[in-house]
């Protein structure tokens, strides 16, 4: 980050992705781990967390992954903040059919959602949405064991 600073941020000088990327590969031996790293999680679209949750046992750290206690974020992908929806999950049922700004309000049974919005100009709609648990969940970090790597890091 020190060389990230003196090259673009203390010049004022900005950077593409690529200029910031081939300063982080000029600073490893082994550019290709990287690249491959790059190709996977920050261009394309494998999972991270799962990469993220396998890499930290050998620290002796447990990642532990809970549904969303919030069910509108768990269950349909719709994050609130006093009742007026901030940000719609990308791949929710709700995402093209709910605005940023509506007000909700939802009722909740065995397997749905029933929605009820109010739009910024007075226009009210109400939804039906299969309730899941695949949106926004809680990851929690645990120290599970003592590690040599953590004991000499």
């Amino acid at each position: 980050m020190k060389l990230a600073w003196q090259q673009f941020g203390k010049p004022r000088k900005g950077y593409s992705q690529p200029e910031f990327w081939n300063l982080i590969l000029s600073q490893t031996s082994k550019p290709e781990v990287f690249k491959t790293f790059y190709e996977r999680y920050i261009s394309g679209n494998e999972d991270l967390l799962s990469y993220f949750s396998e890499k930290i046992t050998c620290l002796g750290i447990e990642y532990v992954q809970r549904p969303n206690p919030d069910h509108l974020a768990g269950k349909l992908g719709v994050l609130t903040n006093d009742h007026k929806i901030v940000k719609v999950h990308p791949e929710s049922p709700a995402f093209d059919k709910l605005m940023i700004g509506d007000q909700i309000s939802f009722e909740e049974s065995v397997s749905h959602l029933e929605v009820k919005v109010e739009r910024t100009n007075g226009n009210q709609y109400e939804f039906t949405f299969e309730s899941t648990e695949r949106y926004f969940p809680q990851i929690n970090l645990a120290i599970a064991e003592e590690t040599d790597i953590r004991k000499n890091g």
